[in-house]
């Protein structure tokens, strides 16, 4: 299960700006190097501990209406721009964008939204 919800320091109202999603984010991203030749044409190699700040992780959900018109309120937040994104025991600030929106038709109804979204990890907690 995704959830996310607004940070503390944003000040918003975890009521109104709250969304539960299926399914759960794995952001990674390769470790960060450096490779260099030296003067003398060998080899030094600087390698820093894995981390997660700056991974990119994408998911497609199906939305219920009532469910995308709060997930765009969210997105397209006038101020704020993190957001707390639970996943499974991990927990993350990331900047969510939408990357895709299709409208369709489920059980007759013809609002429901199918939403790429693309999570941009800012750190994790």
């Amino acid at each position: 299960m995704i959830r996310i919800r607004p940070t503390t320091e944003s000040g918003l109202n975890h009521s109104d700006y709250a969304i539960d999603m299926p399914g759960n984010i794995n952001p990674n991203r390769p470790r960060a190097k450096k490779i260099a030749t030296t003067i003398d044409g060998g080899v030094a190699i600087s390698i820093w501990r894995k981390r997660v700040e700056g991974a990119v992780a994408t998911q497609t959900f199906l939305l219920h209406p009532d469910k995308y018109v709060v997930f765009k309120t969210i997105v397209y937040h006038a101020e704020n721009f993190e957001w707390l994104v639970y996943s499974d025991n991990n927990r993350y600030v990331c900047v969510l964008d939408i990357t895709s929106d299709e409208k369709r038709t489920v059980h007759g109804n013809p609002e429901y939204h199918n939403v790429g979204v693309e999570f941009v990890v800012v750190r994790e907690l």
